[in-house]
């Protein structure tokens, strides 16, 4: 997954003119400026974890000049693997796809080294040398030898950036489930995680400071 996350947002060169319209229709972290309205839900309620997010997050956005075409949602469950290796042979689902910082996108898939297994199948807590997975560490750093990089200095801002893309979905689910309108069989369970979600976001934002 590290190698082809390198490959789709470096396979495209971008010409300057595209570039220029690129700096001016999106934020450094490669989505739209972080509002109160993607959380203000009045039935979920409110966050203190996330009201300081939304009050930080656009302040301290890092100063990268990188853009590439982002995923938006760089997963497993989008992926198709190879059925004898562990190659990735295709990437699907890319509606959600711009222009932005290639970073945002990396640590969208990396935050599961830090989610709790009860959410989203994170491996925070498990044995990943019993899984053969690699550490946080080791992935960040072979994709920064990917990507020519030495490392990358506000990786916590990225992490905190992601949680909080996926905590405000979460915030709407948990809605939904107050008013009786939600129809996926895991809604009651993610509306669960909310608080967990918000607390580990607020802990990568102190991270930074």
């Amino acid at each position: 997954m590290n190698r082809t996350m390198r490959h789709c947002t470096g396979s495209i060169q971008l010409q300057s003119d595209l570039l220029t319209m690129a700096s001016l229709a999106t934020t450094s972290a490669g989505r739209a400026p972080v509002g109160r309205s993607s959380i203000e839900d009045t039935d979920a309620g409110r966050d203190s974890c996330m009201d300081a997010l939304i009050e930080w997050l656009p302040l301290d956005i890092p100063a990268e000049d990188s853009c590439a075409i982002v995923r938006g949602d760089f997963r497993c469950d989008n992926m198709i693997f190879h059925p004898t290796n562990s190659e990735v042979v295709a990437v699907l689902d890319w509606e959600l796809s711009t222009l932005g910082d290639p970073l945002a996108d990396f640590a969208y898939q990396a935050m599961m080294y830090r989610m709790p297994p009860s959410i989203v199948a994170g491996l925070a807590g498990a044995d990943l040398k019993a899984l053969n997975i690699p550490s946080e560490e080791k992935y960040v750093r072979d994709y920064c030898t990917r990507t020519g990089r030495t490392d990358i200095e506000s990786w916590p801002f990225y992490i905190a950036f992601n949680f909080f893309r996926m905590v405000a979905i979460f915030h709407g689910i948990k809605g939904r489930v107050l008013r009786g309108t939600a129809v996926s069989v895991h809604a009651r369970d993610r509306a669960a995680s909310f608080t967990v979600l918000a607390e580990l976001a607020y802990r990568s934002m102190k991270e930074c400071q």
